[in-house]
């Protein structure tokens, strides 16, 4: 989330420059070059330091998401998907500052316990659509609040624009382009995260006819080839993704959960019954 923050600086230092240059205050000065100098510097930071360092920590946060799921659902480590295993001392460094923070007890039993009570092929199977369909669930969401944050900034810049006795020459260099970022930002994020949804569906209409063989021809339908090629997509996902906020996260996660967990016990109850 280095961008957002990023662009929300520049924006940030745009306002104050446009205050500084104007008679809204009781001095004047002009911080235009102030402004270019340091919209420079944040995008050099932002593309040399800060991408390259989420980059590392995302895919090394996928490996060890990847080394609990494949010791949890029977995976062989795929290490030309995957790549080497992530260092236990990585996995206990993490942990320990997520300690500091918050409870393990939130992370208990996440994949349904009732997924005990069906062959382990199903229940890996359910495991691993559960992963998707959380994940679909919460870009959703995501998604909308980028929308709604992009269609109430515009309302707010285009009212101070039309409301303000300024030029319009002196609206569009000093207030819209300045903030140009935060929007190109958002629809940057609505987009990939768009196209991330719309992978993620196609998948989800795969796991969705296997289940629906998997109903009709129980005794041959334990195939693993699959399972392996849903894991290595959710690894993918994982690591290419775009992050967002841990407050979203939280404050959706119940939400979710219960949603999930219900799901879980009506296709294992269909299951049974089949």
């Amino acid at each position: 989330m280095a961008g957002f923050f990023n662009v929300i600086f520049i924006a940030i230092f745009s306002i104050i420059a446009y205050l500084t240059n104007s008679d809204f205050l009781w001095f004047k000065y002009d911080l235009s070059a102030h402004l270019a100098f340091f919209s420079i510097v944040v995008t050099l930071v932002n593309t040399l330091v800060f991408v390259p360092v989420i980059k590392n920590k995302k895919e090394l946060a996928a490996k060890i998401q990847e080394k609990f799921d494949t010791n949890v659902l029977s995976f062989d480590w795929n290490d030309v998907n995957v790549g080497d295993r992530p260092d236990n001392e990585d996995i206990k460094l993490y942990a320990e500052k997520f300690k500091e923070k918050k409870n393990y007890s939130e992370l208990k039993d996440w994949y349904a316990t009732s997924v005990a009570n069906v062959p382990f092929y199903v229940a890996r199977f359910l495991c691993q659509r559960s992963n998707l369909v959380w994940n679909v669930g919460l870009r959703k969401e995501y998604i909308k609040l980028i929308f709604k944050f992009s269609v109430i900034f515009g309302v707010v810049i285009s009212v101070f624009g039309l409301l303000s006795d300024i030029t319009f020459n002196n609206f569009v260099l000093n207030i819209a382009t300045p903030l140009l970022p935060i929007l190109t930002f958002c629809i940057e994020q609505y987009r990939e995260n768009k196209d991330s949804i719309g992978n993620l569906e196609k998948l989800k209409q795969d796991m969705n006819s296997y289940w629906q063989e998997l109903l009709e021809n129980k005794d041959s339908m334990e195939n693993d080839v699959f399972a392996r090629r849903i894991q290595d997509e959710i690894y993918k996902n994982r690591k290419d993704n775009q992050l967002f906020f841990d407050e979203i996260y939280d404050r959706l996660k119940n939400k979710y959960e219960h949603a999930m967990y219900y799901n879980v016990n009506q296709m294992i109850d269909k299951y049974n019954k089949s």
